[in-house]
Formats: structure tokens, sequence, C-alpha cells
């Protein structure tokens, strides 16, 4: 296995960490734009991939639901040269009572915790995700 510079290595962090951002955030273009075109995301069960499909799965998302996904012990590694993969644990939370509530929402407890396994690619942009999947750990008995 070839090392991950330094600064590789926090540009993968970054990224990992603001694809998440971005979802938690409704804001599924900037999310889709840190992919590669070739990208897939293995979510709920589908097989996603950038583009119309991706942006009709994720506007299904109810727009009164909260959400926040964090991020622990990530750790970023080299694959090949060019190829670099980010693993950790992803904690969800959500809350939605179907309207729009003022913040701060009544804190649950957490939805679930997963692992994170998220394959980047270095692309001329910079680094681009290129595969995403989490694993359930734990889930919360509703």
């Amino acid at each position: 296995m070839n090392d991950l510079s330094a600064t590789d290595a926090q540009q993968c962090l970054d990224l990992t960490t603001r694809f998440f951002w971005h979802l938690d955030h409704n804001r599924y273009e900037d999310l889709m734009a840190l992919m590669t075109d070739t990208a897939i995301w293995y979510r709920q069960g589908l097989k996603l991939r950038p583009g119309d499909d991706m942006l009709k799965v994720l506007s299904r998302r109810s727009p009164t639901r909260t959400v926040v996904h964090l991020l622990s012990n990530l750790a970023a590694s080299a694959l090949e040269p060019g190829r670099a993969r980010v693993t950790g644990y992803l904690i969800a939370y959500a809350h939605d009572c179907g309207e729009q509530l003022e913040r701060p929402v009544p804190l649950e407890p957490a939805n679930s915790i997963s692992t994170v396994n998220v394959e980047l690619a270095a692309t001329p942009q910079g680094w681009r995700l290129h595969r995403s999947r989490t694993m359930p750990l734990f889930r919360r008995h509703t």
C-alpha cells in the first residue's frame, strides 16, 4: 500500500465531511459536485449515481426533517496511486414531526451508528468521492 500525504489525507477527510454536511442541509447539487461522474453511493438499499435519478431519490426526503450525520474516528489511507479510502463511524440523528420547528428541535436518541467506507479518486478538480457505503452497527428500536 502506498502512503497518502498529509495534505491528501486531510483533503479526503474534508471532502467526506462536506459530503454529509451537504446531505444534512439538502444541498444535493453541492453533494453531487463532490463525486466522480462514475461514482456509486450505496444508500438505504439503493445504488445511487450522480444525476437526475439521485436528485429524484433525495428530493423525496421530508422537508420538515432535521438530520445530522456526525462523523467520528475517521482515518484516511491510500489504496493505490490516485485512490484513497476514508473509514470511520457515522452517527445519525433525525427529528421529523411533520412541521417546521424553531431550532433547537427536540433531541432524541441517535437513529443509528454505522461504519462508513468512502473510496476517493484523485481528479483534475481534486479528490472526489468514487464509492460510499455505510453499514449499520446499531439501530434504534422504534
